[in-house]
């Protein structure tokens, strides 16, 4: 399962531990399956908009997204093409900050390529913007909420590329995770599998589907996390589409 938010108030707080903050070389993802892509509405937020946030972006850019990093003197910013998105049905996204203050989008339908959708990029100029004390907020905040469902979120202090970002979204764990939350929807709080502990605090929020895609954890009969994925300290993935679809392994 996943996490289904209402688009009223729901969202899930990581809270703010030192493996969470400033993070400034970094990758953000997610299956996500919006039910609205015509709203600005915030999927991964740390510290709004004087940090780092990525979201859905409406308006005239219906079904775009938008990610921003607070520098000082330029902000790091890209937003992709309107109708990037596609409503009621899943895709996984990512963004990127590399060391270079590059801001990257990606974006991959179930069985497609990772596609860079980045659209004209604006790269940082300054030192980036101090985001310790705010909470890593997943699924919006209590103004932009995140309307439809999300699995599989993964925080990274490295900048994948799109090789490996399509390794991460079928189960190949990279060694730099800040965080990794299945979103099952069966606990509260919310685990965090990385190894981190950095377990998330409800608010509102459903038990979702998950998307089709066989889970790493298929086979694994508990949540113990003393068992160990690459770089964390989760259960041991299996084998799942990966292999079908052509993904290293």
């Amino acid at each position: 399962m996943g996490r289904a938010f209402s688009g009223a108030t729901d969202r899930i707080d990581f809270g703010s531990a030192a493996s969470l903050d400033d993070v400034n070389v970094l990758t953000y993802a997610a299956w996500i399956y919006p039910t609205n892509v015509a709203v600005t509405r915030v999927m991964f937020s740390k510290g709004g908009s004087a940090g780092k946030r990525f979201r859905l972006f409406g308006g005239t850019s219906s079904g775009s997204m938008q990610f921003t990093v607070a520098q000082a003197s330029v902000n790091g910013s890209a937003q992709t093409p309107a109708a990037t998105l596609v409503a009621n049905t899943w895709q996984f996204v990512a963004c990127t900050y590399d060391a270079l203050l590059n801001p990257k989008i990606y974006r991959m339908a179930l069985g497609g390529a990772m596609t860079d959708v980045s659209g004209t990029p604006t790269q940082g100029t300054g030192g980036t913007s101090s985001d310790a004390a705010q909470s890593m907020l997943v699924g919006g905040d209590a103004s932009n909420p995140f309307p439809g469902t999300m699995a599989e979120v993964c925080i990274l202090a490295d900048a994948l590329n799109p090789a490996r970002l399509t390794s991460l979204a079928y189960g190949i764990m990279p060694q730099s995770l800040r965080l990794y939350a299945p979103l099952y929807g069966v606990a509260s709080p919310e685990p965090d599998y990385s190894g981190n502990r950095n377990n998330g605090t409800l608010t509102g929020s459903a038990a979702g589907a998950f998307p089709p895609i066989r889970s790493r954890f298929a086979g694994v009969g508990s949540w113990a996390p003393d068992r160990t994925i690459s770089g964390g300290g989760g259960p041991t993935p299996t084998r799942g589409r990966a292999s079908l679809l052509g993904v290293g392994m």
